[in-house]
């Protein structure tokens, strides 16, 4: 196999990938609007009990992660 054959091989799967990965299905959302806001609501009740945000820091700062992501 000579060089011209192995550069026609990388183009074409280069090619297929190229219109495999851009496809139409590629862009459908995921979830339904129930799920999306319930997994919001997770993430809010995680951000919450979460001990790691300082509240000195966050009082000095004016800063409130859970206000802030609503």
């Amino acid at each position: 196999m000579n060089k011209s054959h192995r550069l026609l091989g990388f183009a074409l799967c280069g090619l297929t990938l190229a219109v495999v990965a851009c496809s139409e299905a590629s862009l459908s959302k995921v979830g339904t609007p129930e799920l999306r806001a319930e997994l919001f609501d997770t993430i809010i009740a995680r951000t919450e009990r979460r001990e790691a945000f300082s509240p000195v820091k966050n009082e000095r700062l004016g800063f409130n992660p859970v206000m802030e992501m609503e």
